[in-house]
């Protein structure tokens, strides 16, 4: 079951943060919480230390819960740490510091957290930016599910607050709600507001070279339909999609590699760059999923960091 796994998991790895005495706040991942957990964890640190401190934390509290594989993927998006099971459960961790859209950005009130059942620290204003005011800027299609699922902070800046009455009456924002946001924001933060902008252009600039996941080519014996239907059962936990893209361009492909799709061909592509052939000798589920795996790790080597001197 694998949200019991993640649920155990999770709770451990908080307590033994709470122990460490670690500055850390959950964005997302926790709604439901405790009937229910999400597949990851985004959060937010106090500070770069912290954030190294987090993360070495929870790669100890992998091995200590026997995950068989611990990936670190493209940093494009903060630094991120995903541990898969033998049977391909999966947990992750996604440090986000400051929490950012275009020239707006966010970090905790570290005196005014809420703890969540004693373990989870929570900034109610930091959560409902990212979990609802996010996704309804970008109209994402899930903004009002995620909206309902959060609650409305009881303090709130003053230049926030015409775009939340909106997002309360269920009306969708139109890019002139968001330019007005944004306005809003500079006046209240202006030097901050021109930082961000320029970060967040520079992040959306590189993004394609920051590849998340590599392209598989599949054997002449593994149908495209067969490998989407296994790999939709069984790696829904390690890719959020999963897409064949025999007919799209190289730059197409790295762009839906920097989202964590599961992107696969099945015809050669000389144009494409770090294409994983699936070996024809690869027979079973069980071996197909695991070479895929094992691939995925492989290809994140290049962003894992190094570890600590200790001599």
């Amino acid at each position: 079951m694998p949200n019991a796994l993640r649920k155990q998991f999770y709770e451990f790895f908080a307590r033994k943060a709470k122990e460490a005495g670690i500055a850390w706040a959950v964005l997302s991942g926790i709604e439901g919480y405790p009937a229910d957990i999400g597949r990851d964890l985004d959060v937010a640190c106090r500070d770069s230390q912290e954030a190294q401190r987090l993360r070495d934390l929870f790669v100890v509290c992998l091995r200590q819960r026997g995950f068989r594989w611990i990936v670190y993927p493209s940093p494009i998006w903060g630094r991120r740490i995903l541990g898969i099971t033998e049977d391909y459960a999966a947990v992750e961790l996604h440090i986000v510091s400051p929490v950012r859209i275009g020239s707006i950005s966010l970090v905790p009130a570290w005196d005014r957290l809420d703890m969540i059942e004693g373990l989870f620290p929570v900034d109610p204003l930091l959560r409902y930016f990212k979990r609802c005011l996010m996704p309804a800027l970008t109209r994402n299609e899930a903004w009002r599910r995620k909206c309902a699922e959060t609650a409305v902070p009881a303090r709130m800046p003053w230049w926030i607050q015409p775009t939340a009455r909106r997002i309360a009456r269920g009306e969708e924002l139109a890019r002139a709600d968001s330019l007005k946001l944004s306005a809003l924001y500079f006046v209240a933060h202006p030097a901050a507001a021109i930082a961000n902008l320029v970060r967040w252009r520079f992040r959306r600039g590189v993004r394609r070279s920051y590849p998340a996941a590599p392209v598989y080519q599949l054997a002449d014996a593994t149908s495209s339909e067969y490998f989407l239907a296994l790999a939709r059962t069984s790696l829904a936990q390690i890719f959020t999609g999963f897409i064949c893209v025999d007919d799209v361009g190289s730059r197409r492909i790295n762009a839906l590699q920097a989202i964590q799709n599961l992107t696969f061909l099945t015809r050669s592509r000389p144009d494409v760059r770090d294409v994983r052939v699936i070996p024809g000798t690869v027979s079973g589920d069980r071996e197909l999923l695991t070479t895929i795996v094992e691939a995925f790790v492989a290809f994140n080597e290049r962003w894992k960091p190094k570890e600590p001197d200790t001599h």
